[in-house]
């Protein structure tokens, strides 16, 4: 007696039960994957029609292993724009809720090369067609594949965020860099004229901090740069910008802040500052003190323009005396 291919086939064992939606109209498409998927041996799957775009159930539910998309459209359908909208807005927010997730396009006769690249374009990383003559083995190697492929593109996506964080991060303090507030100063400053909304720069660098790496060496000179980003931190709010822009000079972004409100930020930064004393290796205790500009932005500002002013505003203040503020 000769074996069938259905015999043949040993399914893989997968981690948990297999959920996957569909993303279709077309319920022959939802039946013929239910008797695919039985015939192939995947051993535990939940098949079901994707939620509508604005329903509680892509928060609620479990995320799905796997989306399965109905790219095949036919010819003089009508319709087919619209379902290409729908299929695009839905995958697409399925890419942001579940980045894991494995896309897969689908369609019931032999697909042609319009239909496979479409599904290529919406970001699907496998094909299965659902003919009569597709045997067991077949799909069980294509959602081991599209799933392996997922995983290395989710996998390279990951590293790709953990540089873009390294590129716009100081390493020693945590907060954004120069880099980073160079985009975002421009960026704070199209919304705030757009939106008729105030912007104020506060500029800060700390008084004699070259004397303090002489004296007492560059790791405590570290400690003093962690400490003053630690207080920045806890005298600002959720929506304002904290960079390192330099050696020891930082930069604060106030959106929605007048100059007013600029002025209560740095004497809250000044209060906090007295506060902090930093124990040194003769036993003493070292308090930071540090100065500040501030500029409020004006309707012809641009974003040198704004930081020329904050920076004009801190040489004054260095000027005057320690721990003080200027503005203009």
């Amino acid at each position: 007696m000769i074996d069938s291919p259905m015999s043949l086939h040993t399914p893989r064992s997968y981690d948990h039960s297999l959920k996957i939606w569909v993303l279709s109209k077309n319920q022959t498409m939802l039946d013929a994957l239910q008797i695919s998927l039985s015939k192939s041996g995947v051993f535990s799957f939940d098949v079901g029609l994707a939620p509508e775009l604005g329903s509680q159930s892509w928060t609620e539910e479990r995320p799905p292993s796997i989306v399965m998309v109905d790219v095949q459209h036919a010819e003089g359908d009508s319709s087919g724009v619209d379902k290409l909208a729908q299929e695009s807005r839905s995958l697409s927010k399925i890419r942001r809720l579940f980045p894991r997730t494995t896309c897969i396009s689908v369609t019931l006769e032999s697909a042609n090369m319009s239909s496979v690249e479409h599904g290529l374009s919406l970001g699907c990383t496998g094909h299965l067609n659902l003919s009569e003559s597709l045997l067991p083995s077949d799909i069980d190697t294509q959602l081991h594949l599209a799933m392996s492929a997922q995983a290395k593109i989710s996998g390279l996506m990951q590293r790709c965020q953990e540089l873009q964080h390294q590129s716009q991060t100081d390493a020693l303090t945590g907060l954004y860099n120069r880099r980073f507030f160079d985009v975002k100063i421009r960026s704070h400053l199209g919304g705030s004229k757009r939106h008729g909304q105030p912007l104020s720069l506060i500029i800060l660098d700390i008084n004699g901090f070259k004397q303090i790496n002489d004296r007492f060496g560059h790791l405590l000179g570290d400690q003093v740069l962690c400490e003053l980003s630690r207080t920045l931190i806890k005298s600002s709010r959720v929506d304002d910008t904290i960079c390192r822009i330099g050696g020891d000079e930082f930069a604060l972004l106030l959106p929605m802040t007048d100059s007013k409100g600029a002025a209560v930020v740095a004497e809250r930064i000044h209060k906090r500052l007295e506060e902090l004393k930093l124990a040194v290796t003769n036993g003493g205790r070292l308090r930071i003190e540090a100065s500040m500009g501030i500029a409020t932005m004006r309707a012809k500002d641009d974003a040198e323009s704004l930081f020329s002013r904050a920076d004009d505003s801190l040489y004054h203040s260095k000027i005057k005396s320690t721990n003080v503020a200027a503005a203009q």
